[in-house]
């Protein structure tokens, strides 16, 4: 018998045994990272409310269906968060219910990508050079910058995708890491990799859609992403992509030990906490 999973419905009244410790209902998607969100959201809410357990109901849709659930008028603080998602590059406008709130930022951890923060835990792991070294050899903008340039074509791919789910495409996005680009286990990202992958999405999505229509669609995510100005750090994803980036190049050029989970723990406790402002303001004023 396999790990007992219980139903987000389940999940969700296991709320009700923690209001005696929570002065806000934290609902989020995953089942992972749970100790990263307590502390990120304990340290938004501080002084405002406490938070000493947040619950995860799963997947995007557990998420939304219980706050459909629950629309009622209530003095009980709560909100339910959902990740951005290839949703925001598609411009998919956030669904309009009260106490929900959808990032503004790709996944929760795209939250963590904060450069100073990222910077001291270099120099931690490499402490026989100097700050400024570290963070020259670092140089987080411009690791994030050749990101952009490698990935962005990519992911403009994936979200055509994404529009078009109802059609059944048949291929991996994001679930296709970035550490099938790499150069080994090397931080060294391979473009005739990226340029392979974005053949065969475009060659299916020609079959499915049909050129003009592609074409088209490649036009409305483009424009949107003009139109928003978008950040990589907001559009990529963190999970998948930058902060497993990252990772390998704190292992490799800083001799930084620590597990990718244990960075991510790591990040959280002193991270800026308005790299999604909007989520800071939808938090404290709940």
């Amino acid at each position: 018998m396999g790990i007992l999973e219980y139903s987000s419905i389940a999940k969700k009244a296991y709320s009700f045994l923690y209001r005696p410790f929570n002065e806000i209902d934290i609902f989020v998607e995953d089942k992972a990272n749970r100790a990263v969100y307590e502390k990120l959201f304990s340290r938004i809410l501080e002084g405002k409310a406490k938070v000493v357990r947040i619950f995860q109901l799963g997947g995007r849709k557990e998420v939304i269906d219980a706050c459909k659930a629950d629309q009622s008028n209530s003095t009980r603080k709560k909100i339910y968060i959902v990740d951005g998602d290839l949703n925001l590059i598609c411009g998919t406008r956030p669904l309009k219910l009260k106490y929900f709130y959808s990032l503004r930022v790709y996944c929760s951890e795209n939250l963590l990508l904060c450069r100073k923060t990222l910077e001291t835990i270099a120099h931690e792991s490499d402490y026989n050079s100097t700050k400024v070294d570290v963070c020259s050899r670092l140089n987080f903008d411009a690791q994030i910058k050749s990101l952009e340039k490698s990935f962005l074509p990519l992911f403009v791919l994936y979200a055509i995708c994404h529009r078009n789910h109802k059609k059944k495409i048949g291929v991996k996005t994001v679930s296709y890491n970035i550490h099938r680009f790499l150069d080994g286990g090397s931080p060294n990202v391979l473009k005739p990799l990226i340029l392979g992958r974005m053949r065969v999405i475009i060659t299916q999505l020609k079959l499915i859609l049909g050129d003009e229509q592609y074409q088209k669609e490649k036009k409305i995510v483009v424009k949107h992403l003009r139109k928003y100005d978008l950040d990589l750090v907001c559009v990529l994803s963190g999970k998948d992509y930058i902060l497993p980036f990252i990772h390998l190049l704190l292992t490799r050029e800083f001799a930084y030990h620590s597990s990718f989970e244990q960075l991510k723990a790591r990040i959280a406790n002193d991270c800026d906490m308005k790299i999604d402002p909007f989520l800071y303001k939808a938090l404290r004023r709940v």
